[in-house]
């Protein structure tokens, strides 16, 4: 008997209202601002689901301000390229390529 596929979600878009409907309901409730050229807006998102696990890879082609909340879930991020900002609890840390952040 073959496995089922995993459940996954490819998203490819310029449009940040798109954007924010898929993260939404693929992941968890976000808000986002272009805080760098929003003509240059585009983002790449790619997500696998293996029961409770989101795995992800992510890109925004400008800067940009995530925010989100996910009581009763963690998060991982690990930045591949450029620095990533994030502030969580009070506390704030900015990570580069390779080192992770992880929130809950």
């Amino acid at each position: 008997m073959a496995a089922s596929p995993l459940p996954e979600v490819t998203l490819h878009s310029h449009d940040l209202d798109e954007t924010r409907e898929v993260a939404t309901r693929v992941l968890h409730p976000h808000r986002l601002t272009v805080l760098g050229d929003p003509a240059r807006y585009g983002i790449a998102l790619h997500v696998v689901t293996l029961g409770p696990l989101n795995i992800g890879w992510l890109r925004y082609d400008t800067p940009m301000r995530i925010e989100s909340e996910h009581p009763g879930h963690y998060q991982v991020n690990v930045p591949t390229a450029g620095p990533m900002a994030a502030t969580s609890g009070g506390r704030s840390v900015v990570a580069g390529a390779g080192l992770a952040t992880a929130y809950n």
